[in-house]
This record gives C-alpha cells, sequence and structure tokens, in this order.
C-alpha cells in the first residue's frame, strides 16, 4: 500500500509542473489575448478621437489647420481612405480640384484594397461615392447597379439602391449642427 502511495506521489510530482505549465500557458495565453483586444480598443477610441477632432476642424472650415491636422494622421493611418477622403474635401472646397482629385483617387485605390482583404458593403458604398465626385452621377449609378446585382440579400439590395439619390455637394458635407441635425 505505501508503494502504492509512492507511485502517486512520485506520478504527481512529475506531472504538477507539467499541469501547472499548462494552466499557466494558458493563463498567459488569455492575458496576451485580453491585452491585445485591450490595445485595439485603446487604438480605435484614439482613432476615433482623432476623427471627431478632424470633424470639428472641417465643420467649422478650419481648411489650414485641417490640412496639417490631416497630415499627421496619413503618418499614423497611412491605409485610412477616409482620412484621404477628408483631405479632397478640404481641397474641393478651396477649388483646388488637382489636389483634390488626386486624395480622392488615393482614397479610392485604399478602399479597392480594403475590399479585396474584406468584402465590406460600407467599404464599396463609400468607393461609388467617391466613383461620383471623380467620375459624374452617371458612373456612380453603374457602380451602384452592379453592386446591387452583386449582392445575395434582399435586403441589402435595397439598401444599394436606397444610395441612388445622393449626390455629392460639397458645401452640404461636414456642416455645423443646428438643433442636433447637421
Amino acid at each position: 500500500m505505501k508503494e502504492i502511495q509512492k507511485t502517486k506521489w512520485r506520478v504527481w510530482l512529475l506531472l504538477f509542473p507539467i499541469i501547472f505549465g499548462l494552466s499557466c500557458n494558458h493563463a498567459e495565453k488569455k492575458n496576451a489575448k485580453s491585452e491585445t483586444n485591450e490595445r485595439y480598443l485603446d487604438e480605435q477610441r484614439e482613432r476615433h478621437c482623432k476623427a471627431m477632432r478632424l470633424d470639428s476642424l472641417l465643420c467649422n472650415r478650419a481648411f489650414g489647420e485641417a490640412l496639417l491636422f490631416l497630415d499627421s494622421l496619413h503618418q499614423q493611418y497611412p491605409q485610412d481612405p477616409q482620412f484621404y477622403f477628408g483631405e479632397g474635401w478640404v481641397y474641393d472646397m478651396q477649388d483646388d480640384s488637382t489636389n483634390a482629385h488626386a486624395a480622392f483617387r488615393k482614397a479610392r485605390a485604399l478602399y479597392d484594397s480594403l475590399i479585396l482583404k474584406n468584402d465590406d458593403l460600407g467599404d464599396k458604398i463609400n468607393r461609388a461615392f467617391i466613383t461620383q465626385i471623380l467620375e459624374g452621377k452617371e458612373a456612380y449609378d453603374l457602380e451602384l447597379n452592379q453592386l446591387a446585382k452583386s449582392v445575395k440579400d434582399d435586403k441589402d439590395s435595397l439598401y444599394v439602391e436606397s444610395f441612388h439619390n445622393y449626390i455629392y455637394e460639397k458645401e452640404f458635407l461636414f456642416r455645423e449642427k443646428v438643433n442636433g441635425i447637421r
């Protein structure tokens, strides 16, 4: 009986480091994943705050300050098409069509790369909107028609169709809120 107990203790002593090591490893992995998620959320919050600051600058028509801020945003978020769209809009408001079109083309190219990685309907609609700015309403409608045919869900198709009525008018973007409405 004592021999069996000794053997049990030996087995336990051999297995203890393995079991403890696995549970520590699991806890470390769980903590690392939690830290990664927390870091991702922090980065998203930071980006959102910066986007809100940019929105405020654009609504106040502080174009010089907005362009300086956009330069820093491009350095920090080089693959973000929304900031290139904002830059294009600023130049468009300043009647600088050369720089506006360059920024809009960059935004559209970034949307193309995002769409290849992740087939997102919102990115496709944003891309179509930029097509309207660069190529006109007819090209925009054509892109929306092709998009509506490519979606598998009728609800998504109706959603895409609803964008046919949107017409880009630069003066109506980034307006100050009046009674909570832009």
